[in-house]
């Protein structure tokens, strides 16, 4: 939980007489009516292009692909930890988005469960899952980078869980199409072999 700095309000009282207090009242007034106007016009922009900019995201993912794959997250949990950046990029509002069109274009966004699947946790080859630091970010069996590797089981996740043998055939074509991007590698660089 976030602790909040002291603040202070210190009050010094102007020397004024009336027509310098009514003139100081109305360009206040004046001020703070611009100011609210002004913020009211941002806002409505800044909504206006989040939008946009979500329509433009959502139409190029339903061209890739007509079936997406996502974790279910809280929005809110969102924003309680990182308060005013998702307010920005507008996360909750972008998957509304996304369904929406995708149920219009004849497509599907399916929501995983993430603490059903563990999708960081799990290891393929071994069909186990193993709780890793969120510093290491490569997972170890496959030297692949970890967010990629969850990225992977989220494409063939089923409502029951992960079926280990279509992964496994389908990671021999990922990871050579990963490997030309060096997301995935045969052995681990010297700053990723403690991690």
């Amino acid at each position: 939980m976030r602790t909040s700095t002291p603040s202070y309000i210190v009050e010094l009282p102007l020397r004024v007489n009336d027509q310098q207090d009514r003139f100081l009242n109305k360009a206040f007034e004046f001020g703070r009516t611009l100011y609210n106007a002004t913020l009211g016009t941002a806002l409505g922009r800044l909504q206006s292009m989040r939008k946009h900019d979500h329509g433009e995201l959502a139409n190029k993912l339903l061209q890739i692909g007509g079936r997406i794959n996502i974790e279910k997250n809280s929005y809110l949990s969102f924003q309680r930890n990182f308060g005013k950046s998702t307010t920005k990029a507008g996360t909750g509002m972008f998957f509304e988005h996304l369904k929406r069109k995708a149920v219009s274009a004849g497509g599907k966004v399916n929501e995983l469960n993430a603490y059903l699947l563990k999708m960081s946790q799990y290891d393929p080859p071994t069909n186990t899952y193993t709780k890793k630091l969120l510093k290491v970010r490569w997972h170890r069996y496959t030297l692949v980078q970890r967010d990629v590797m969850s990225a992977f089981l989220a494409c063939y996740a089923t409502e029951k869980g992960h079926d280990q043998a279509l992964l496994l055939r389908k990671w021999t074509t990922a990871e050579a199409l990963l490997s030309g991007s060096g997301l995935c590698r045969k052995e681990p660089r010297n700053d990723q072999k403690d991690s």
